[in-house]
């Protein structure tokens, strides 16, 4: 069982860490925000975001995997006809 002196330790040691992700959080939020007031998709943006610093850390290559899978998908859209630069251009305009 945990002693009240490990608690208090791990408590005095997490706490400024803890403090600063909730004020990181509401800096991501307004980012968020902003992405999608342009019709920007944010979760994309940020795992591309994430996939170039991790790159950058490690020389994997994150970057290109997201890509590719971005090339699938036009690949497929464009196989079943579908217009993936018209349909944005109407989000757009609506």
């Amino acid at each position: 069982m945990a002693t009240s002196d490990a608690l208090r330790d791990i408590w005095s040691e997490a706490r400024p860490y803890v403090e600063q992700q909730l004020e990181i959080s509401e800096v991501i939020k307004g980012f968020r925000e902003a992405a999608t007031a342009k019709g920007l998709e944010w979760s994309t943006v940020k795992a591309m975001i994430k996939a170039q610093i991790e790159d950058e850390k490690d020389g994997k290559d994150r970057m290109a995997k997201l890509l590719e899978k971005a090339e699938f998908a036009l690949g497929y859209a464009d196989i079943l006809g579908i217009n993936l630069n018209e349909q944005n251009k109407s989000s757009e305009a609506a």
